[in-house]
């Protein structure tokens, strides 16, 4: 008697985690209200478009992955792709430059060596007169943080 008690509360609990796994879900079609008792219908059905999806920009990336770069190949963070070059020279302005940066964190060793790299150019960068100082601050893997050091 015990173990057919035991089964059938093993059983309920499976069936009712079950249940709940199945009614939580963030995927749109499952709470969007289109009016109609069965499931929403896909958009390409109703001739909506699919926002996350842009076939135009696809391409253009994709065309990119195989494309040339213009520019001296012994400077390759002065290359780019293909495309019409702005003249900023309106913008131009005399003296060093206070630098303000938002860091995600430093919570692993890659954004550390990212950190490490960053303070050497702003040295060298000091030197040169081109940054007068930076603030930067750390908002500590929190994504809401980063976002108000980012509007600060």
């Amino acid at each position: 008697m015990r173990n057919k008690c035991v089964r059938t509360a093993v059983a309920l609990a499976a069936a009712s985690s079950v249940l709940a796994l199945a009614a939580c879900t963030t995927h749109p079609s499952a709470t969007e209200n289109s009016g109609t008792a069965g499931p929403a219908a896909p958009p390409e059905a109703t001739g909506e478009s699919q926002e996350w999806f842009d076939q135009a920009l696809y391409d253009r990336q994709s065309e990119q992955r195989t494309a040339e770069f213009e520019g001296d190949p012994q400077q390759p963070y002065l290359q780019y792709i293909a495309g019409d070059m702005t003249d900023t020279s309106k913008f131009a302005s005399e003296g060093a430059k206070k630098a303000c940066f938002a860091n995600a964190s430093i919570s692993n060793p890659w954004r550390q060596a990212g950190w490490i790299t960053m303070n050497q150019q702003l040295k060298d960068l000091q030197d040169a007169g081109v940054i007068s100082e930076m603030e930067a601050r750390d908002a500590k893997d929190n994504d809401n943080t980063q976002i108000a050091d980012i509007d600060y």
